[in-house]
Order: C-alpha cells, then structure tokens, then sequence
C-alpha cells in the first residue's frame, strides 16, 4: 500500500501541483483557497501526531460537490 501512495505522490510532483499542511478544523480555508487558484484535490496523506494532513492539490475543474 505504501508504494501504491508514494507512486500517487510523485506523480503529482512531477506535474504542476501545490501541497498544503491541513490543520483540523482549517479544511474549508485551504480548500476555497485552492479552488479559487484553479486547483482541484488530488490526494491526501493520512495525520500525523499533530492532526496535520499533507493535501495535494493539481490544476483544473472540481467536481460537482466534491469536498475531502
């Protein structure tokens, strides 16, 4: 499974992509932030001990009502 995740997260990097640390209770910021620079979610990694998720975001249109 690991591989599978870190297969995902380079892929991402490699192309036109923004990662953002996700504090809880912050997702709604983050997301509209991101949506409103034409980024869509992409993937993200499970929280650390602090509750912090890395979140990727790449470029083009959301899908009608998807939220993580």
């Amino acid at each position: 499974m690991k591989d599978i995740i870190e297969s995902i997260v380079d892929g991402i990097e490699r192309r036109d992509h923004k990662k953002a640390l996700v504090a809880p209770g912050n997702e709604d910021a983050v997301f509209d932030e991101m949506e409103a620079a034409g980024y869509v979610f992409a993937f993200a990694r499970a929280a650390d001990e602090f509750g912090l998720r890395a979140v990727y975001f790449v470029p083009g249109d959301p899908a009608p009502g998807f939220r993580m």
